[in-house]
Formats: structure tokens, C-alpha cells, sequence
């Protein structure tokens, strides 16, 4: 889903080699990138350095095929840094999910620069111009540049192949959002545990960041791979973890104090890499099958830090949480645990007792009762 563009290759695009109508680009651009700049940058971008950096930027954004993110690193000569230019259709998540990339490689962000801007490219897909004002129905890019610390030959490759796969990612999980929310409508409507359905849908309402879902069957056959898992086949869950959900979903027609609450909520294996570089949520519903569990219906995302509605009904509480540590137990201590991700999910999605999960539980008991309510809001 991404070009990645070497500025020192003899074919490279080069922004400032087609002339005249070149330079004009070059201008219009340096003037958005101006408007972009945020209160007290100026001193870090006189005339000549916003110039130059729209030529690196035009350069890399010169031709895109399709939909296709264009990408350039280049180590800026004499200055000991770095400089990179990220060209994509606009669309949500894309700067942070950038950003985030970039600091995971373990690079410090000094410069920034982000405007959404009107382009117009002939059918080859080589950009000719750069619309003015409204310009309604000209198609919309994000051209990001950014400036870090300077990197060796190794890291920038590792850096291009992480910026590729989070592009990769993000474009999934845009192109893919209707539908993992209508799937996980469907599932919250076949809850037989109305508190859990309640759950689904205040998540499906936009408590979550959606990202990805996957049906996974007792044979360890994937279905439905939407948003970030059909992007890449990196897993959600080890085998060992998808087990242990089978074997709790066996326990579906227990009653009173051993029965089985829906969802099974867990913390990832994988990192989410679009939006928050942080272990992804997943949420976990059985589809039943003459009483059995057949498969499990997996939707990943990221919780949205809101507070829980005003009018959200009281939930019961737990002394446990089983299942909400991906099939592992905490061994982070033996105190109260209050910092683990296991926690602090449980602490905001569910009302418990202080000091109900405590480092080192096995997981053994049922998670916590949900606190549902009518929420909304974009994530």
C-alpha cells in the first residue's frame, strides 16, 4: 500500500527539474506548509527552508499510483538529520499512526508539518497542480513531512518497511470500519447475556477504535478478516490463548455463580500500529452451534478513553477476571495490581472492587460484570 521513494536514485521525481511551472509548485506549496505551521515554529522555517522542504515533499508526492502512499527518507546533507515526507489520500489516524511509527524506531520527532491539501494529477497519476481555495471535488492528500534525528542506512530501511506496513494498516482499517461495526452489531444482537450485548453495541457506538476482526474455528481456520488482520497475517492471539477461550466458551451452560459472561474481553498479543502504539483490545464472542462453540468472533481495537455515561445501569461486581490477561496470568508482582493493561481496562469498562485483579491471579474465576450505557462519540 506504499511507494517507498529514494530522492537519491538517478530516476528519482525531482520537483524542481520540470521548470517554471515547477517553481510555482514549489511556491504554492512552501505557502501551505506556512498556514500549517503552529504559533512560535516560524523561527525554525525561514522562506528558504520551508521552500526546500516542499521540494522534498513535491518531489515524493511528483506520481502516486492509485490510492498508493508515497514515501521518501533522505538524510538531509551538513544538518545531521533526517527528513521524511509522507504523501496519502486524507483520511483519519494517518499522523498519529506516522508519528508513532517513527518513535518506535526509536527516533525523536523535531519537526512536523501537516497540511491536507487539494491536488490534481493527470491519469497517469503525476501531480500537475495544486488547487486553491474551496477547490470542491478535487481529491484531497495529506502531505506530512517530518525532520528527526539522523539514522544509518539500516534504520532508515527498518524505518521504510515500519512505515509501509502502519500505511498498510491504516488503510484497512479505514476501508474496513462499516463493516467490522456491523459485525459487531450482529454479535452484541445474538448475546444471550443482555449486559454483554449492551457492552457491544456502547463500544460499537464509538467507544472503541475498531481496527480489525477475525472469526477464528476450533480447527485454527480464519474467516472474515477485516481492517488490520487482512492487512497482515500477524495473529491476535497465540494458540494456547485461542484454547483457553474454547474451553471457557465450553462452560456456556453453567448457571449462577459459574456462569459465563460475554464477551470474553483479552489484551492482545500484537500492538496496535494504527492510531495508539499500545497492545490491542480484543473482545470475544462465541458463535454457538447446537450448544457448542464453533468459533470465536475476534474484534480488535482500541478503548476509547471516555467516561462511562452518567445513566449507565449500576453492574454487579467480581472478585475476578478471567481471561482478560490473553490467556496469561500477571507477573508483574503480588500486591493489588493497579498499573497492569489487564487493570486498567477492567477498571474503566467494568465497576469492581479496589484491588479486585491482583498480580499473579491465574485467571481462573469470571470476568467482571460490564457496565453498559448509551454512549456515542467518533473515535
Amino acid at each position: 500500500m506504499a511507494t517507498t521513494i529514494d530522492p537519491n536514485a538517478p530516476d528519482a521525481p525531482d520537483a524542481g527539474a520540470a521548470g517554471p511551472d515547477a517553481e510555482n509548485l514549489v511556491s504554492l506549496l512552501s505557502a501551505r506548509f506556512a498556514n500549517a505551521l503552529l504559533p512560535g515554529e516560524e523561527a525554525d522555517f525561514a522562506e528558504d527552508r520551508l521552500a526546500e522542504a516542499a521540494r522534498f515533499t513535491l518531489a515524493t508526492a511528483a506520481r502516486r499510483e492509485g490510492s498508493q502512499a508515497a514515501v521518501a527518507i533522505e538524510s538531509m546533507g551538513g544538518q545531521r538529520a533526517l527528513r521524511i515526507a509522507v504523501i496519502n489520500d486524507d483520511m483519519p489516524f494517518l499522523v498519529d499512526s506516522i508519528a508513532a511509527t517513527i518513535t518506535a524506531q526509536g527516533l525523536t520527532i523535531e519537526k512536523l508539518l501537516h497540511p491536507v491539501i487539494a491536488v490534481r494529477r493527470d491519469p497517469t497519476g503525476a501531480l500537475v497542480d495544486l488547487p486553491k481555495g474551496e477547490a470542491i471535488g478535487e481529491l484531497r492528500e495529506s502531505m506530512v513531512y517530518l525532520e528527526t534525528e539522523r539514522a544509518d542506512a539500516k534504520a532508515r530501511r527498518e524505518l521504510a518497511a515500519a512505515l509501509a506496513a502502519t500505511l498498510a494498516d491504516v488503510h484497512a482499517a479505514v476501508a474496513d470500519w462499516p463493516q467490522m461495526q456491523g459485525l459487531m452489531q450482529h454479535d452484541a444482537r445474538g448475546l444471550p447475556d443482555s449486559e454483554g450485548a449492551a457492552l457491544l453495541r456502547w463500544l460499537a457506538d464509538g467507544m472503541l477504535t475498531q481496527l480489525g476482526h477475525v472469526t477464528r474455528h476450533r480447527d485454527g481456520t480464519v474467516t472474515e478478516a477485516l481492517g488490520i488482520c487482512r492487512a497482515s497475517d500477524v495473529p491476535l492471539l497465540s494458540d494456547a490463548s485461542y484454547a483457553r477461550a474454547f474451553a471457557w466458551f465450553d462452560k456456556a451452560g453453567a448457571r449462577g455463580e459459574d456462569a459465563v459472561r460475554m464477551p470474553l474481553i483479552v489484551k492482545a498479543n500484537r500492538i496496535a500500529t494504527v492510531h495508539r502504539r499500545v497492545p490491542l483490545d480484543l473482545f470475544l464472542v462465541p458463535v454457538m452451534e447446537s450448544g457448542q462453540a464453533t468459533a470465536i468472533s475476534v474484534h480488535a481495537g482500541v478503548w476509547t478513553a471516555r467516561p462511562r455515561p452518567p445513566d449507565a445501569q449500576p453492574a454487579r461486581y467480581a472478585d475476578e477476571e478471567a481471561g482478560l490477561r490473553s490467556g496469561r496470568p500477571c507477573r508483574q508482582g503480588t500486591g493489588p495490581c493497579a498499573d497492569c493493561p489487564a487493570a486498567r481496562l477492567a477498571d474503566q469498562l467494568f465497576r469492581r472492587r479496589p484491588g479486585a485483579h491482583r498480580h499473579g491471579d491465574d485467571g481462573a474465576g469470571g470476568p467482571a460484570a460490564p457496565a453498559p450505557g448509551a454512549g456515542a462519540g467518533g473515535a
